[in-house]
C-alpha cells in the first residue's frame, strides 16, 4: 500500500468515528494537507506529533468533532488557526461554507496558503492578523455564523473576543481539553453556553463549548 492509500486509510477511519461520510475528493484535500504538513514540519514547528497516524488523531479527528455544528452554508472565523485547525477540515467538509483563517504567524500564513492553493480550497480565506485587531480588518464587525478557536485562550476571553464578530444568533464554539482546567463561565452578551463531549480514538475527552450570541 502507497503512502498517499495510508494516509487516504487513516482519514477515511477518523471521519467514520466522527459519524461523518466525506467524499473520495475531501478525503484528497484532507490528505494533501497532511502531506504538506508532514513536509513542512521538518523546517517549521506545526504540531508536535511526528507520525502520520498521532496527528490524523490528534489533530484532524479533533477538527472533524465541530463540523456538524457547522451550518451548510455557515461564513466562519478560526481565530489563532496555527496549522489549519480546524479551519482546513472545516472548509473541507463543509464546501458550501465560507471559512476565513486567521494567523498572526508569517511563516504559518505561508503554509496554510500553501495547502489552499494545493488542495484547490476555494472557500478559504487567509488573513495574517491578530484576532484582536480583526475588526479593524478587511471582514469587518458582526460578519460571521460561527468563530471557532482550537484551545488558544481562556474559554472567557476567547469568548469576548468572538463576540463583536458574530452575527445575531451566530455562535462561537470552543475547543476544550481537561488540562485547560477551567469551569464553565457565563459570559456577557451570550445565552448560557452548551458543552458537547466526545472522545478521541486514543481515548482523550474532548468538549465543545458553544454559546450563542444574544439578539441586541
Amino acid at each position: 500500500m502507497s503512502q498517499g492509500e495510508d494516509l487516504s486509510a487513516l482519514l477515511l477511519e477518523a471521519a467514520a468515528r466522527m459519524d461523518l461520510e466525506l467524499t473520495e475528493v475531501q478525503i484528497g484535500q484532507l490528505r494533501r494537507h497532511l502531506e504538506i504538513l508532514l513536509l513542512w514540519r521538518r523546517r517549521m514547528s506545526l504540531v508536535s506529533q511526528r507520525a502520520p497516524r498521532d496527528i490524523v488523531a490528534k489533530h484532524f479527528e479533533d477538527s472533524l468533532a465541530i463540523v456538524r455544528q457547522v451550518p451548510a452554508a455557515a461564513r466562519v472565523a478560526d481565530l489563532g488557526t496555527g496549522a489549519g485547525f480546524p479551519g482546513l477540515v472545516i472548509a473541507v467538509a463543509c464546501p458550501g461554507a465560507h471559512v476565513v483563517l486567521v494567523e498572526s504567524k508569517r511563516r504559518k500564513v505561508s503554509f496554510l496558503r500553501e495547502v489552499v492553493r494545493l488542495a484547490a480550497l476555494g472557500n478559504v480565506e487567509v488573513v495574517e492578523s491578530r484576532a484582536e485587531d480583526l475588526l479593524g480588518g478587511a471582514t469587518g464587525a458582526a460578519a460571521f455564523d460561527r468563530v471557532v478557536s482550537r484551545a488558544v485562550w481562556p474559554a472567557a476571553e476567547f469568548f469576548s473576543l468572538a463576540r463583536p464578530l458574530l452575527r445575531a444568533s451566530g455562535s462561537a464554539i470552543a475547543m476544550r481539553t481537561p488540562a485547560d482546567g477551567e469551569d464553565l463561565v457565563t459570559v456577557a452578551g451570550y445565552r448560557p453556553a452548551a458543552t458537547v463531549r466526545y472522545q478521541l480514538s486514543g481515548g482523550e475527552d474532548r468538549t465543545l463549548v458553544i454559546a450563542t450570541r444574544e439578539i441586541s
